[in-house]
């Protein structure tokens, strides 16, 4: 046996242990064809997570400079205290803005993936967002 009829004999094992039978085979099809037909709007998703990401990383670099010019400048102790507590206050904030972030995009792309099953994947999500738009319909 050839090693590449050898490899292509593993790789066929494989597909079957971890796709089994048909309906496995079907699903991952499915699958498949939904992300595909999704990737332009993964893509956005996650170029709006990064550039909110970069503006949180520009935003820590200005405030270590401010805070750096501060301390070489001989700011009283009173001030240097201050802006290391502003700078750690913010640090934290872009630090939850972030995992905010990362949670939204993951659940972006899970409801994207499974949006017949998005009530079991995220319960009180889709709860809160069928809340939030029957207030807005009352609203108007």
């Amino acid at each position: 046996m050839s090693e590449t009829n050898a490899a292509a004999e593993n790789f066929q094992k494989w597909t079957k242990q971890i796709l089994g039978d048909k309906q496995g085979r079907q699903a991952l099809g499915e699958q498949t064809e939904r992300f595909w037909s999704t990737e332009d709007e993964f893509v956005d998703d996650v170029h709006d997570y990064v550039e909110g990401w970069c503006e949180r990383r520009h935003a820590a670099a200005k405030a270590a400079i401010e805070f750096g010019h501060l301390m070489a400048n001989g700011g009283d102790q009173g001030d240097v205290v201050k802006a290391w507590s502003n700078l750690s206050v913010s640090a934290m904030k872009r630090f939850a803005e972030d995992a905010q972030g990362q949670f939204s995009l993951v659940q972006k792309m899970a409801l994207k993936m499974a949006p017949n099953g998005a009530a079991l994947a995220f319960p009180m999500v889709v709860a809160e967002e069928e809340k939030a738009a029957k207030s807005t319909s009352r609203a108007d």
